[in-house]
């Protein structure tokens, strides 16, 4: 017959295997899903609402710059 001693130690590493068992079995999944996904459309248009004008960076911060000039003391602008 064999005798099974449960210390304090194995019950440690028997803890600690199980959540890095689990833990890598879940980054695991994840990447997995997220290799099988279809990459998503790169282009900008397909996210903005129709009418959307086609505005760049520059323009935005041009048109902030001119409100600012236009009137500081707006903070509603």
């Amino acid at each position: 017959m064999v005798k099974l001693m449960f210390s304090s130690r194995n019950i440690h590493f028997a803890i600690l295997g199980v959540i890095l068992g689990a833990t890598s079995g879940y980054i695991l999944a994840f990447y997995q899903v997220q290799a099988s996904m279809p990459p998503a459309a790169r282009s900008a248009k397909s996210n903005l609402p129709n009418g959307h004008p086609n505005v760049n960076n520059e323009q935005l911060l041009a048109m902030f710059k001119e409100a600012l000039e236009k009137n500081p003391n707006d903070t509603r602008s």
